[in-house]
């Protein structure tokens, strides 16, 4: 008989557990040690290009983007990739770079982070600012496909520069692959399964990436040829996806679909973090003959939930993917009010299978608690949670004022993964600025912050953004 999980008695008030803080530290140094064992493992089967080399030298740990230092950037020579992303805008400002203190992000406001520079804080996108968006992809992404031609990987210089492509289509078609799902389902609440062929270029994409870091046998000149293909196909869909989007003329769901800011943005965090839980899976429970469905929470379980798939794939188990799409505040009323909640799913796909809900960060526990409620209600069983983040002692504030407490020995139980560190900042007890918590210099996330603030002295954005809101809040509380 399957074990069904019991998360009824998840959400605990500080006054029933004094000793919270103490757990959860012990908690999250169990996880640290685990993260850094894992890391140290990732490192050994680097690339031999990347020889005595860190991941995390090679994709900036907070941003993802690809980094290089501004002495290593500088002793690139005659490197045709390397002069687009150098290229600038009349006023000076680069396009498709970010300079830091003390090196370069391979990430630019032209395409990458358009729309966190473009779209009003708040508000939606317009149809002009989707398809300007969608053309400055379009335009990086051939330009670089005819470089690739007669490109040749010879150090470690070339192959972060093709491995920057690779990142920029993953960010592509994930944004893509949310409108589609989203697009298909009419932005109802709905669970199901996704197999438009979007999804499959986005897994495709994530192997090549794998290829090119841990695949010492790779053929550069073969894997280049797949990229160059790739391009094609991601260029071909995305005119379908983007057309039908725009045909809508609806900005408030263009909102719903166009997101500023993906908060699991590192490929290489997402891929330690979910082959930790896949591994640690394989060895507790048998999959044979068991139907496997992946769950992603959109938005930020729809990359975890194409790695799972690929790891599992790894080690001869098959999995499907699946996604729940909702709306929070819908979620929110009928949990509160205990109505019954009305979901969009063919409860056959997910009977007498082994239900895996993968997800990118828990705080209050109050996402994972509705999501199960959800499918309490539609009678479908969860069978384990991967979770990519733990929670911080620094957001405890935040979980005080909710009266939400993740039980951690349930957690121990019944989730898997949670060994990488969420990216917040640390409040204060009892604050609330702006009703967002955030901390007193404005951020809420360490990510988000790191490439705003870079956006910003680059000089390149509109008023009234997520930018322009950093700058005024540095104003406002300088004087």
């Amino acid at each position: 008989m399957k074990k069904k999980i019991d998360i009824e008695k998840q959400l605990l008030h500080p006054i029933e557990n004094k000793d919270y803080r103490k757990q959860l530290a012990c908690f999250n140094t169990q996880k640290k040690e685990i993260r850094d064992l894992e890391i140290q493992k990732l490192d050994s089967k680097l690339n031999k290009l990347f020889a005595n080399t860190h991941i995390f030298d090679i994709y900036d740990f907070k941003t993802g983007a690809i980094y290089f230092s501004d002495e290593d950037w500088e002793l690139i020579e005659k490197d045709e990739i390397k002069k687009i992303y150098s290229e600038t805008y009349t006023a000076g400002q680069y396009k498709y770079i970010l300079h830091t203190n003390n090196g370069v992000l391979l990430r630019g406001v032209h395409h990458y982070y358009f729309h966190v520079a473009n779209q009003k804080r708040g508000g939606s996108p317009t149809e002009i600012q989707i398809l300007s968006w969608q053309k400055h992809y379009l335009d990086f992404l051939n330009r670089v496909f005819v470089k690739l031609e007669d490109y040749i990987i010879t150090n470690k210089h070339n192959l972060k520069l093709v491995l920057s492509i690779l990142d920029h289509m993953r960010d592509f078609a994930i944004q893509l692959c949310n409108i589609q799902f989203s697009m298909e389902h009419d932005f109802e609440n709905c669970i199901d399964t996704f197999t438009h062929p979007i999804l499959v270029e986005l897994e495709h994409i994530n192997c090549m990436i794998l290829d090119l870091v841990i695949n010492n046998k790779i053929d550069f000149n073969t894997k280049l040829q797949s990229i160059q293909f790739s391009i094609k196909k991601i260029s071909s869909i995305s005119e379908q996806i983007i057309s039908n989007l725009i045909q809508l003329k609806k900005p408030d769901l263009f909102r719903k679909v166009i997101r500023v800011h993906r908060e699991t943005d590192n490929f290489w965090e997402n891929y330690i973090g979910i082959k930790y839980s896949v591994d640690f899976l394989n060895k507790e429970i048998r999959f044979d003959r068991k139907k496997i469905n992946l769950i992603g929470v959109l938005y930020g379980g729809l990359e975890l939930t194409v790695l799972a798939k690929i790891l599992l794939t790894q080690s001869n188990v098959m999995a499907t993917v699946n996604f729940i799409n909702y709306r929070k505040d819908y979620l929110d009323r009928v949990t509160d009010t205990n109505e019954m909640m009305q979901l969009k799913v063919n409860i056959d796909n997910f009977r007498n299978a082994f239900n895996i809900i993968v997800e990118d960060n828990i705080l209050t526990g109050k996402t994972i608690k509705n999501i199960t409620d959800l499918f309490i209600q539609n009678s479908i069983n969860i069978n384990k949670y991967i979770i990519l983040r733990h929670p911080n002692l620094n957001r405890l504030p935040q979980m005080a004022f909710y009266d939400s407490f993740m039980d951690l020995d349930l957690v121990e139980r019944d989730f898997v993964g949670l060994i990488m560190s969420s990216p917040y900042t640390k409040i204060k007890e009892g604050t609330n600025i702006y009703n967002e918590f955030l901390d007193e210099l404005g951020i809420f996330t360490l990510s988000g912050y790191k490439f705003c603030k870079y956006l910003y002295k680059n000089g390149v954005f509109e008023e009234n953004t997520e930018i322009s809101f950093i700058r005024d809040f540095f104003k406002e509380h300088s004087c």
